[in-house]
Formats: structure tokens, sequence, C-alpha cells
């Protein structure tokens, strides 16, 4: 009796000072993503026991955003692993895990920007060359299936010089950060227009109900500002996922609570390409 009865102290000690950890890391992340505190315990949480399957590699990362965010690109989710990965430690750690899940639930207009054009810019000289936008798109179309490769070449090429002829303001041959912002700016929706890199609506919202009764509100403080885009537009802003005007916060309740247990979106869907680090799919979109 005395063994068993130190051994569940000994449990119940470990499980306070798991909380208090919890809580202290939170306290510590909260201001610097777009969560409150108890969602940010709620993910460290699902973290942890994510973590505690399997160390949270590079497939293991791909994985999740595969089945939980629906973003099927290969290359795209390979880009984004390195953009999350930011100690080169080859595993995701807690807080770069919130950062991530703030950025592409919550991140504002300038910092989808920023992550996006990073995720488009392969080299990381700040300018998309002609051969990062054909190395983008000639995937796409290697990967439909229903058209040979000489064809195949000849449309990436294509949608390179639109591409080009769209976003290059100032006709030096390269896209550059301020060109593709102005771009952006004047309209959203060629946020994403070198490969899908951000969650659609419904998968944000399905993830979203895993952790906080908040699940209706994503690229939130975006939306906050729809007079200055209106001004750049001479049209309300413009919502990239859901390509429908919006004149308020994003709120959207029409649509009942998803059907599914915390942990139910990663046990389906893995990655199907998981093993290939250079592969392309084919959801991207062009001009």
């Amino acid at each position: 009796m005395p063994i068993i009865k130190e051994k569940a102290l000994m449990s119940q000690s470990f499980g306070i000072s798991k909380e208090l950890w919890l809580e202290e890391m939170a306290e510590r992340i909260e201001p610097t993503v777009h969560f409150s505190h108890s969602e940010c315990v709620a993910l460290l949480k699902m973290y942890q026991r994510l973590d505690d399957m399997e160390k949270m590699d590079r497939l293991k990362f791909r994985s999740i955003l595969y089945s939980a965010f629906q973003i099927t690109d290969s290359f795209m989710l390979d880009r984004i692993y390195r953009m999350t990965d930011k100690t080169d430690s080859g595993y995701i750690d807690h807080g770069e895990w919130l950062s991530i899940l703030s950025l592409m639930i919550r991140g504002t207009m300038d910092e989808l920007i920023e992550f996006c054009y990073n995720i488009y810019d392969i080299n990381g000289d700040r300018a998309l060359s002609m051969e990062e936008l054909y190395m983008m798109f000639s995937g796409t179309f290697k990967a439909r299936g229903d058209m040979d490769e000489e064809e195949a070449i000849d449309c990436a090429k294509e949608l390179v010089q639109i591409t080009l002829k769209k976003l290059d303001v100032d006709q030096d041959g390269i896209i550059s950060f301020s060109d593709y912002k102005a771009a952006v700016e004047a309209d959203p929706l060629i946020l994403q227009c070198c490969g899908i890199c951000l969650p659609p609506k419904q998968a944000l919202k399905a993830f979203q109900y895993t952790f906080t009764v908040d699940y209706t509100n994503f690229f939130a403080d975006w939306s906050q500002h729809p007079k200055k885009y209106r001004k750049l537009n001479k049209l309300p802003l413009v919502d990239v996922n859901r390509k429908r005007y919006v004149h308020r916060k994003i709120t959207d309740v029409s649509l009942p609570p998803p059907s599914i247990s915390p942990m139910d979106i990663f046990k389906t869907n893995s990655d199907p390409q998981s093993n290939h680090s250079d592969g392309t799919g084919s959801s991207r979109i062009g001009l």
C-alpha cells in the first residue's frame, strides 16, 4: 500500500507540474500570437498529444497540414515546413507550432503577404525570378496527367509570362516584395497566385472547433480594416479563400459546428506524398 500511494502521489505531482508548465508557457507565448491564453493552453496540449505519439518532424508536420488544413501540394507543404522550422532543428517545437497556427488562422493582411511571398521566394533573395515561378508552375501542369511534357512546359512558361505582366510593376524581370504587396493590396485574390499555401474556410473552422468555442473567427485582423482595401480596390474587401465580398469581421455563424472530435482530423487523409520532398500537387491557381 505505501508503494501504491507513493506512485499515486508522484503521478499527481507530475500532473500538477505539467499543468503549471503549460500555463507558464502559454503566458509567455500569448503576446506573440493571435490566440487567447486558454486557446494557447489547448493548442499546447494538442501539441503534446501529437508529439507523444511521434516527434513532429517534417513528415508528421506535412501529414497534419494535409489532413487538417487540406493543403495538398507537396512542394508547398515542404516550403511551409521550412518556413516554420526557424531553428533548423528538424522538428517543430511548441513555439513554432503556435506561431504557424496563429498566422494561418488569424494572421493579419501584412503577415499573410509576408508569409506567402517567403513561401514563393525559394532562394530567399527577396525577388521572385522567372526560374522560381517556372519551378512552381511546371509541377502543376505535369501533375494534371492530361497533357504531355512538352505541352505542360509551354503552359508553365505562358503562365510565368502572365504572372510577370500582372505583378512586375517596374518591369525589371523579377517580382520584388513591394511589387507583390502592392498587387495583393489592390486585389487580395492574388495572394496565393503562385500556389495554395493557406487553408480553406471549412478546414479553418473544423480545426478551430477542436480547441475553442470561437471557431468562426479567422483572418479577423485582416477583415477589421475594410475601408483601406475598399479605397484601393474601389470594391469591398475580398476574402481570398471564400471568393466573396465582406464588409465586417469574418464570423460566419451560418454553418453548423463541424461534427468532429479533437483528434479525428489527424487520423484520416494522410499525406500520400509524404516521402517525397520535391513532388508537386495540383492545387495551385493561376492569375
